[in-house]
């Protein structure tokens, strides 16, 4: 029997022979179950911001930490409300504005859609922002003053500078997350199909440039760096594209990532998940269909985990209390 092959170009680059991915062939990471907390087993454990020395160490050791009370019940408060507002005031709207025509800013202020409203359920299907499939609030990161003020709380910065040991960090910003309910607390059995989202496991870098030597990724993680080099910020999307730039593993620079719960989450709600322990094996796991998934996702700085490979599936909950971050390594899958 005969083996399908495609052929993948890169711009000028030669064509590079695809293999079939083949989930019996990929390297199977061991399942480590998330500590739970001894106090209330609904939320995973977590840390206070002045154990340090524990942070650090359980981070090294499962790929992420959760540390609690880092933000205020006022500020967590002021976060969901500046959301809120963010939404009823189309603030989103704006920041997909950045690179539109006059004709369009000109069309959608002319002829704006019905207002989303916060304690109306029934508004909010009124032009919803972008990537709602994710849970995400639009594609771009938000430069508001509750979310600056958060990004630059002293306790955010100090959960940072005891994982990566070091005072003078380099930090990036992002956007805001919010999920629809999709179940009604008067009718639990109906659920709203459109606010569904999507099962989700994924990493905000390549891990094949990232991890190997290949010639073939090397070239794109250089190509890659050059474009970081020429980022100039005058677009809001230069943040992503910054955040999604990890470098190589050779460099020994370590990329984290991090969210702030502004909510109670426990795990049945849904929200994000990640796969335990993965930072020690993505090397192998890269190596292991490097010919296959790797030739296919080598130009992608996200990349989507195949539905077919075990890692799919091996994705936990991060259940946190209001006030927490949860932090982690770049190399872990994770999604929501």
């Amino acid at each position: 029997m005969g083996t399908a092959l495609s052929s993948v170009h890169d711009g000028d680059d030669e064509a590079v022979e695809e293999q079939p991915f083949d989930p019996a062939t990929v390297y199977a990471l061991p399942k480590v179950e998330i500590p739970l907390d001894e106090a209330d087993s609904r939320y995973v454990r977590s840390f206070p911001v002045d154990q340090t020395t524990e942070i650090a160490k359980f981070f090294d050791e499962y790929g992420f930490v959760v540390v609690r009370d880092v933000l205020t019940a006022e500020q967590c408060h002021a976060s969901v409300d500046e959301i809120w507002t963010f939404l009823e005031t189309r603030g989103y709207k704006l920041n997909q504005w950045y690179g539109s025509t006059e004709h369009e800013k000109q069309r959608d202020e002319e002829n704006p859609p019905a207002l989303i409203k916060r304690g109306d359920a029934a508004t909010w299907d009124n032009d919803w922002p972008a990537m709602s499939h994710v849970g995400i609030l639009g594609y771009l990161p938000v430069f508001t003053k509750q979310a600056l003020e958060n990004r630059q709380n002293l306790n955010v910065y100090s959960v940072f500078a005891a994982i990566l040991n070091r005072k003078d960090l380099m930090v990036s910003h992002d956007r805001f997350g919010l999920f629809r309910p999709t179940r009604a607390k008067s009718n639990p059995e109906s659920v709203n199909q459109e606010w569904k989202t999507v099962y989700s496991v994924h990493w905000d870098m390549n891990p094949w440039r990232h991890s190997l030597d290949d010639p073939i990724f090397v070239k794109n993680s250089v190509r890659m760096q050059e474009t970081i080099e020429q980022l100039n910020y005058e677009h809001p999307a230069d943040f992503c594209m910054e955040n999604n730039a990890s470098g190589s593993e050779k460099d020994g620079v370590v990329s984290v990532q991090g969210l702030i719960n502004f909510a109670d989450n426990l795990a049945e709600d849904g929200g994000f998940q990640i796969v335990v322990g993965c930072h020690r094996h993505v090397a192998k796991w890269a190596e292991s269909c490097k010919d296959s998934w790797g030739v296919r996702m080598r130009n992608r700085c996200m990349v989507m985990v195949h539905s077919d490979d075990p890692l799919y599936k091996q994705a936990q909950r991060v259940s946190m209390r209001a006030g927490s971050l949860v932090v982690w390594d770049q190399r872990m899958a994770h999604g929501s």
